[in-house]
């Protein structure tokens, strides 16, 4: 998928990201890291509710 942003562009919003706390990387690789965004994770992660 193409996002037609430089590397160093898209690298600096990731880094952005995760200094604000809204990604974080999950592989602990130096390469081909993979990240997550935590609230949205969090939402899903919650038990169904019912009402």
């Amino acid at each position: 998928m193409s996002l037609d942003v430089e590397q160093s562009t898209a690298y600096r919003a990731i880094t952005a990201l995760e200094e604000d706390g809204i990604l974080e990387e999950v592989t602990g690789k130096g390469r081909n890291k993979e990240y997550r965004a935590k609230e949205i994770f969090e939402i899903l992660e919650q038990p169904p509710q019912t009402y």
